[in-house]
């Protein structure tokens, strides 16, 4: 299952994006926030016109929601958040997205954040101007978007229904419409997630490649079958391996001398693999080679030598941005 920071980070890929963090301070007196441009994170395909005034001051703020602090008592504190600023240009639209570390109390960083929102929002995508590439239109720049109080905030710890109910209200008051996604959205994602990737290697490669694989794919949106991610305690190997061969829209296969070496469950999934190739008539396998050739490949399996491969010597970034292109085309 992915996990919810990686949802932070893939949920919104189809924006442009600026995501920095920020020190928050709770103060009896009210609530100091202070940007980071050292933790500045631009995405999205769009040209940067250029950045705002860098602002280091703290400022500060009054607390939103008086009604959820009455009755609490929270100590004084400092913590680093990260918050992204998001365009879409398609709705000409921007949002913000808040990402919540573990251990944290939630509700006492989420009362900060729809306090700050409006210091977030400008201190991120109206920060950085960006204008999207729309080929033989007229350019559009971010910061002109209109901001319409969408604010997601992610978190590792539960909330109270009834707390909720409250800081939905306390972010209402203030324009926001503030929209939670902790453990119960992830589990409910995992169950809804179809894998667009099975990979399938030798046991002696995982902590090498085929883990670094897995984790860097993730982390750009793909929901792979990975063993380690995929598997649970009292599983049966064989069904759950067809399974994923099966719902995966694609398999990658890293070819290692110990993968071409293994008469083990290698061999199966390369034959099952290769028997969907077979009965549904279309390319399945991507294949990454690493420290093998052709001859070693041939050797193994005359059909698999012909397919273009991906070689891991290129670089894990490299290799996983390339399938990324190859493996959410389908969902365009």
């Amino acid at each position: 299952m992915a996990t919810l920071r990686e949802y932070f980070d893939t949920d919104f890929r189809h924006t442009q994006s600026v995501t920095r963090s920020f020190r928050l301070e709770w103060r009896q007196t009210g609530i100091g926030i202070v940007p980071s441009d050292n933790q500045l994170r631009i995405g999205g395909p769009g040209e940067i016109l250029g950045l705002g005034i860098p602002n280091h001051e703290k400022k500060v703020v009054p607390f939103a929601g008086v009604s959820l602090i009455a009755g609490r008592t929270w100590r004084d504190e400092v913590i680093s958040v990260e918050t992204a600023g998001h365009f879409d240009p398609w709705s000409f639209t921007k949002f913000l997205s808040w990402f919540v570390p573990s251990g944290a109390e939630t509700l006492k960083w989420a009362v900060m954040i729809i306090s700050v929102s409006d210091f977030a929002l400008a201190s991120t995508v109206d920060f950085v101007a960006q204008r999207p590439f729309h080929y033989g239109e007229e350019p559009i720049d971010s910061w002109k978007a209109e901001f319409r109080g969408r604010v997601f905030l992610y978190h590792n710890s539960g909330i109270a229904s009834e707390d909720q109910k409250s800081l939905i209200e306390a972010a209402e008051q203030r324009g926001l419409k503030l929209q939670l996604r902790g453990p119960a959205y992830a589990t409910e994602r995992e169950k809804k997630e179809v894998p667009v990737a099975f990979i399938s290697h030798d046991s002696r490669d995982k902590q090498e490649i085929a883990l670094k694989l897995a984790t860097a794919l993730r982390s750009r949106g793909c929901a792979v079958w990975y063993d380690d991610f995929s598997l649970k305690v009292g599983d049966s190997l064989r069904q759950s391996i067809e399974a994923g061969i099966k719902a995966a829209h694609r398999c990658i296969l890293v070819i290692t001398p110990n993968f071409l070496s293994n008469t083990g469950w290698t061999k199966v999934e390369f034959n099952s693999i290769f028997t969907r190739e077979i009965l549904e008539r279309r390319n399945v396998i991507l294949p990454i080679w690493h420290g093998v050739s052709q001859k070693d490949v041939y050797d193994y399996s005359p059909s698999l030598a012909e397919r273009v491969a991906l070689q891991w010597s290129i670089g894990q970034d490299e290799v996983a941005t390339r399938l990324t292109a190859v493996l959410l085309e389908r969902k365009s």
